[in-house]
C-alpha cells in the first residue's frame, strides 16, 4: 500500500470500532504535495481522548505490533504514530 492508502486503512478500521483519528504532520504533507515533502511516518491524532489499550488492540488486530511510540507492520516501511490528542 501507498502511505495514503495505509493511513485510509488504518483511520478506516478505527472508524469502524468508533476510535476516532485524524492525519498529521508529515504524512498529511506528503500526500498533499505529492510526495515533493517525504515522511516515513503517519501520524493520526485521537480526535476524542482514546484509551491508548483500546487503540493497541485494535492496531494488532490487523498485524501492527508497538515499538517505542510507534506501530509497526512487517509488510510495510510506514510507521503509524498517535501524537497525544485531542484535536480541537
Amino acid at each position: 500500500m501507498t502511505q495514503a492508502e495505509l493511513a485510509a486503512y488504518v483511520q478506516s478500521y478505527l472508524r469502524k470500532l468508533e476510535i476516532n483519528v485524524i492525519l498529521s504532520g508529515g504524512a498529511a504533507v506528503s500526500i498533499y504535495t505529492v510526495n515533493k515533502y517525504v515522511s516515513d511516518d503517519i501520524d493520526l491524532v485521537e480526535h476524542y481522548h482514546e484509551e491508548r489499550n483500546r487503540i493497541k488492540t485494535a492496531m494488532e488486530e490487523i498485524g501492527f505490533h508497538e515499538e517505542n511510540r510507534y506501530f509497526i507492520h512487517p509488510d510495510t516501511k510506514h510507521l503509524v504514530e498517535f501524537p497525544t490528542g485531542p484535536f480541537p
